[in-house]
């Protein structure tokens, strides 16, 4: 197999993430926005009960259901103020935003069935306009529902954090990682009926993409994809979680994703695949060339109960099953299937060994 230039690239698009962080920081703002909400040394919590923007440290909470009156199309917000892309903004290191249990609900300020905007969103107003930003550290968002936006939880440019406690229903995305989003740990949620339960992506031309994340007993469940990792997603694990009654379980970008593990998960009942993890030829993205190769990732996904005592099954009930990468094993199973490397019945997920039963302790507890 030829990795070299796949290495090479993805060399490349650290370097330019890292180089990204030592050089930038935010200016030129120049950004009108109708509230803001500052914890001084002074204030134990700050209570919030309307959109608004976070750019001082502290501790925070929300008081009261929040219900936008506009979003805007986060792909133009040009116009817009920060607070209009997201109902809750946060621009700083070391913010705690505790939800109560409160619900941000974007549905009246939606055309139809169009799902715009974030319910909460860290360092998303910046990118989109064109200003360069800082990454934030240490953020902490918990306890909150979020309904009816583009996304209902988003991080970017975040270093250390947690997602616990969010209820995501019916957003295009329930919780979303956009490029340099690192060390988040995302555990205890219930991502239901959304677009995408938890989708990540990233780009080397702008700085990156998510790295380093663990997202462990989660539900995430009847979402037409369950978990979606794009472009440049590396080194993530998911433990513990309950991935069932999705269109796909699990569907990963065929472009430059690696290292994003899977364990003591149930990934089951989903309707297409258990875990789809496309390879490619360079030439399949880019058309003909003269320096073609092969972008392909085995994805470690050992030890998880695929719906059935003996197993995954192999996608489209080949005649002759996919086999495990590294034992040889048969997807023969009856469980959720698994997809195929570029070597002909080959799987480019390993599942062996499984386990037989359902895990006890996989899944949220809210």
């Amino acid at each position: 197999m030829e990795r070299d230039n796949t290495s090479r690239l993805r060399q490349d698009s650290t370097h330019d993430r890292r180089h990204f962080l030592r050089t930038v920081g935010v200016v030129g703002l120049g950004l009108a926005a109708t509230g803001t909400a500052g914890a001084s040394e002074h204030e134990e919590v700050t209570e919030i009960d309307s959109c608004t923007v976070i750019d001082e440290p502290g501790e925070y909470e929300l008081v009261a259901d929040i219900e936008p009156e506009e979003v805007v199309d986060t792909d133009d917000p040009t116009q817009a103020g920060p607070e209009d892309v997201s109902c809750i903004e946060i621009r700083a290191s070391d913010v705690t935003l505790h939800g109560n249990g409160h619900t941000i609900d974007g549905h009246a300020a939606q055309e139809g069935d169009s799902r715009e905007g974030h319910a909460i969103g860290i360092n998303s107003f910046l990118h989109h306009s064109g200003d360069n930003l800082e990454a934030v550290e240490n953020v902490v968002v918990e306890d909150v529902h979020v309904t009816g936006f583009g996304t209902g939880v988003r991080f970017e440019a975040v270093n250390g954090g947690r997602i616990a406690g969010i209820v995501a229903r019916d957003n295009a995305d329930g919780i979303g990682f956009h490029y340099w989003a690192n060390g988040i740990d995302v555990e205890n949620n219930r991502l239901i009926e959304n677009g995408a339960g938890f989708n990540t992506y990233g780009d080397p031309d702008v700085y990156g993409g998510p790295a380093g994340n663990v997202i462990e007993h989660n539900d995430i469940e009847s979402n037409a994809t369950g978990v979606r990792l794009g472009h440049e997603t590396h080194d993530h694990t998911f433990r513990y979680n309950r991935i069932v009654g999705n269109g796909n379980g699990v569907d990963h970008s065929a472009l430059f994703t690696s290292g994003n593990d899977y364990h003591h998960n149930a990934i089951c009942g989903n309707e297409r695949y258990g875990i789809h993890n496309p390879d490619v030829f360079f030439s399949d993205v880019v058309g003909e060339t003269d320096d073609d190769f092969r972008i392909e990732d085995v994805v470690n996904a050992t030890e998880n109960y695929w719906g059935a005592a003996n197993g995954p099954s192999s996608y489209g009930d080949p005649e002759e099953p996919f086999t495990d990468p590294e034992t040889g094993r048969l997807a023969d199973g009856d469980g959720d299937a698994i997809s195929e490397s570029l070597d002909p019945g080959v799987a480019n997920v390993r599942f062996d060994p499984i386990l037989e039963e359902f895990p006890e302790d996989a899944g949220a507890d809210l």
